[in-house]
């Protein structure tokens, strides 16, 4: 098996091309810049190119490859670069596209960065390759946002009252690892969950809890946006996201769980595990 990663160095990233390449899979990683190919485990095959600003070039990426996983950064070019990356695979032959979406994308079609998804997932499905899609809940890593604002005892990713199935992206990479590397998945759009429903009380009642100190949750949003910085379209973006799950959350139905675990093969992981595993890696327990 010769699998192409589109998206390699990124939090699900990094860890499925670990496991694709202790696995005995060839492995080649598409980069943009030579300072990312030091990110890569031993044994990968990096191709420093950008889809964007040079498809010819990006398409030598793409010869020999059996399978495509692809996960694209939120940026103001990402319909552009997925399209053209299913482009390139259909041009090369690439047997399978296996792309990651979001849960409940076509109901979230409001953002922005839901909506390049939309489109892209449209063009995969249509590309006349064997194509799977994953659609992630809300990442557990998007606690990284509040690292700094736990030291003062604040929980600051505004998730709401009402809560999400989160997932950790361990078990999006293990997910994706095992439709890239067994039969039966093809055409299939498979949620990745979590069984928690975790509001922001919940998540800072748990760090709490881990780092044996008050961590209240921080309700207002704003000082959220401000903590941390991004370009202005994507904190606009994202602060409109957290407000839906404020009012709607963005919960699972136990069927779309049990998906999940059959995919897996196991439980997905819980987040005081999560979180446990957190704080020690960021030296706060």
């Amino acid at each position: 098996m010769t699998v192409l990663v589109i998206g390699g160095t990124g939090k699900v990233g990094t860890l499925l091309v670990t496991t694709l390449a202790a696995n005995g899979a060839k492995v080649r990683v598409l980069v943009r810049s030579e300072d990312r190919v030091a990110l890569l485990p031993t044994g990968v095959d990096p191709a420093v190119v950008s889809i964007v600003d040079d498809p010819d070039g990006a398409q030598a990426a793409f010869d020999g490859i059996d399978q495509v996983f692809m996960l694209n950064r939120p940026v103001a070019t990402e319909v552009v670069e997925g399209v053209l990356a299913v482009l390139l695979a259909r041009r090369a032959g690439v047997r399978r596209f296996v792309y990651q979406s979001v849960f409940h994308a076509e109901a979230h079609a409001h953002l922005p960065h839901v909506a390049s998804k939309v489109a892209i997932g449209t063009a995969v499905r249509n590309s006349g390759m064997a194509w799977t899609l994953l659609s992630p809940n809300h990442f557990f890593q998007n606690d990284w946002m509040t690292r700094e604002a736990l030291s003062d005892g604040r929980y600051v990713v505004p998730i709401g009252g009402v809560g999400c199935s989160g997932i950790d992206a361990q078990d999006i990479a293990a997910a994706a690892a095992r439709v890239l590397s067994s039969d039966g998945h093809d055409g299939m759009d498979y949620p990745i969950v979590g069984r928690q429903v975790l509001n922001g009380a919940a998540c800072a009642a748990a760090w709490s809890e881990v780092l044996r100190r008050p961590v209240t949750y921080d309700t207002d949003p704003a000082r959220w946006r401000a903590s941390s910085p991004m370009p202005a379209w994507l904190g606009l973006d994202l602060m409109t996201m957290y407000e839906t799950f404020g009012r709607d959350g963005y919960i699972a139905s136990e069927r779309e769980m049990d998906s999940t675990v059959r995919l897996l093969g196991r439980q997905p992981v819980d987040y005081a595990d999560y979180v446990t595993r957190t704080a020690a890696q960021w030296g706060l327990s």
